[in-house]
């Protein structure tokens, strides 16, 4: 593979990103509107905040390569929140928090992972800065990974609880 044809990849990865970015950052907002638990609510509002930072970042990515964002759509992050909305049909209230907590963290380690990958491209391309970058927004999903497994303890115990009247 030539240097242009990494770029090419890279390109293309960050046109997806950018877009599972915008994606993870609207269904935050609604799964943040949906979650009972006010941890949770916390947690999945600083994912909403996080994800729409990541892609300003990404854009800025772009910006450094000349390149624009155009109108492709992360078909990982689509299927991620459409398996997120099966969930969130699936059970009645007081099973809602056990669906936000799970398609949260589906989103979560896509991101981490993905952004965590980004370093040795970035390296082979020149893009250290760029990578260091990534390393950095990984680290911040591992951080709200962590959040979130702190917190579903919680959640899985009062959807055991809860009789399914509303709160």
């Amino acid at each position: 593979m030539s240097l242009t044809d990494l770029k090419t990849y890279y390109v293309t990865g960050l046109h997806a990103l950018r877009s599972a970015c915008e994606q993870g950052a609207e269904s935050a907002g609604m799964l943040a509107g949906r979650a009972r638990d006010a941890d949770l609510k916390q947690i999945v509002s600083d994912y909403q905040s996080t994800a729409a930072r990541h892609q300003e970042r990404i854009v800025g990515f772009m910006d450094e390569l000349d390149v624009r964002p155009n109108g492709f759509k992360d078909r990982v992050m689509e299927g991620i929140g459409k398996g997120t909305d099966e969930m969130l049909k699936a059970g009645d209230r007081s099973m809602i928090d056990l669906g936000v907590v799970s398609g949260s963290a589906t989103g979560v380690q896509y991101f981490s992972n993905a952004f965590a990958s980004q370093m040795p491209t970035c390296s082979a391309l020149g893009l250290e800065g760029q990578g260091e970058q990534w390393q950095a927004m990984a680290r911040e999903w591992q951080d709200i990974e962590k959040r979130l497994g702190e917190v579903a303890g919680n959640v899985v115990a009062a959807a055991a609880r809860d009789d399914g009247k509303a709160a």
